[in-house]
C-alpha cells in the first residue's frame, strides 16, 4: 500500500501492522510518520507485554532477535502524551490520535467491525486479483520497454 502526498495529499492515518515491535526510537518513528504523512493518528498493531521480567513470553522470540521494543498500556499513554495525542486501545489494535472520541468509541467500533466483516466479506466481491492486475500494469507502464528479439 503507497501513499503519495503529491497525489493524495496529507493523509488522514498512518497505519503499521506489525512494525513497532521492531522500532529502536518509537517517539521520533511516530512523529516523523505523522510529519512526513500529515496525519493526524496513527494506528498499529502490538501484543502489551504485562510489565513482567518473564522470559518465556512467547511474543518475545529471542531466538529470531527481531522485537526489540515492547510495549505496556501505560507506555504507550505516555507515547501519546509526549505527542500530544490520545491513547485508544482494542486488543491488539491501537491508536495514537490527536481526534477526540467518546471513551470507549474506538474498542467499540473495532469489536463491531470483527463482528460484521465475517457477513461484509461475503457480500462484498473480491477486490485482490483486480488489484493485483492494476498493479502489473503499473509496473509495466513505468518500466522501459523490453528489447524487440
Amino acid at each position: 500500500f503507497e501513499w503519495d502526498s503529491g497525489k493524495h495529499g496529507p493523509a488522514t492515518a498512518v497505519t503499521a501492522v506489525e512494525v513497532m515491535e521492531h522500532v529502536t526510537d518509537p517517539l521520533a518513528f511516530v512523529d516523523t510518520c505523522l510529519r512526513e504523512t500529515g496525519a493526524d493518528s496513527f494506528l498499529f498493531t502490538q501484543y502489551l507485554h504485562d510489565g513482567t521480567a518473564d522470559p518465556s513470553w512467547w511474543y518475545l522470540a529471542p531466538e529470531a532477535g527481531q522485537h526489540i521494543s515492547f510495549y505496556t498500556a501505560p507506555t504507550l499513554r505516555t507515547l501519546a502524551n509526549r505527542l500530544g495525542m490520545a491513547y485508544h486501545s482494542a486488543g491488539t489494535l491501537h491508536m495514537l490520535t490527536k481526534r477526540t472520541f467518546r471513551k470507549g468509541a474506538f474498542a467499540r467500533a473495532v469489536r463491531f467491525h470483527r463482528c460484521s466483516y465475517p457477513l461484509l466479506k461475503r457480500r462484498l466481491p473480491r477486490r485482490w486479483l483486480q488489484d493485483h492486475e492494476q498493479l502489473v500494469r503499473r509496473i509495466r507502464c513505468a518500466s522501459p520497454a523490453a528489447p524487440a528479439g
